[in-house]
């Protein structure tokens, strides 16, 4: 096996961190949401997500 591939061998086994990002937007203004997203990224993958909060009145569209 040349060199090229055995780097890419060795791509394959490096792990990701697995996240489940669990966001309270009742308490979390969604003017934040960019720099929790490029937390997250800097962190691992998102394998799980999801926002939480009453969105019957509208007040958290910025979530949408």
């Amino acid at each position: 096996m040349g060199r090229a591939g055995r780097g890419a061998a060795l791509a394959d086994t490096r792990k990701t961190t697995s996240l489940a990002v669990l966001i309270d937007a009742d308490n979390t203004s969604s003017r934040h949401a960019q720099a929790i997203f490029d937390e997250i990224v800097k962190l691992g993958e998102a394998n799980v997500r999801r926002i939480y909060g009453d969105f019957s009145g509208g007040r958290l569209a910025g979530w949408d």
